[in-house]
């Protein structure tokens, strides 16, 4: 990647900074044929509504081409970094791995061996809700 990056560059500055001419673009328009813009003069009975001269930009030197990829590697490293640190409320304590949907179950097998028969609906659907998001 690095040596096409520097072959286009080496060649932008062998050719080095050049004056671009002004391109002119017709706007043709010819009764029952759909509008059409092109580089040469209107033929026929189509007849120019709009003429424009346009200078197109200039092409980029080598030391831009290198910069603009120092920044696109730079800001890809940073998102990059981001993305592979944990995520976790600030001072919450993050598990070493395993498997949460098995913990979420033993958790709520202990939960319900400790409430015994006092059990109500609302905290069995409660932790049936949390198993359920920890096993997606």
């Amino acid at each position: 990647m690095r040596t096409v990056l520097l072959s286009i560059a080496l060649a932008c500055s062998l050719a080095g900074p050049r004056e671009a001419a002004a391109q002119v673009v017709y706007r043709c328009v010819e009764k029952g044929k759909p509008v059409s813009l092109q580089s040469h003069p209107c033929e026929g009975a189509a007849r120019a509504t709009a003429t424009r001269a346009y200078v197109p930009e200039r092409a980029p030197t080598a030391n831009e081409l290198a910069w603009r990829h120092y920044r696109t590697e730079r800001e890809m490293a940073l998102r990059n970094a981001r993305l592979r640190q944990p995520v976790a409320p600030a001072g919450a304590v993050l598990p070493a791995g395993g498997d949460a949907c098995a913990q979420a179950k033993a958790d709520r097998d202990d939960w319900e061996r400790r409430a015994g028969l006092s059990r109500d609906l609302d905290s069995l659907r409660a932790w049936q809700e949390r198993v359920q998001r920890a096993c997606r």
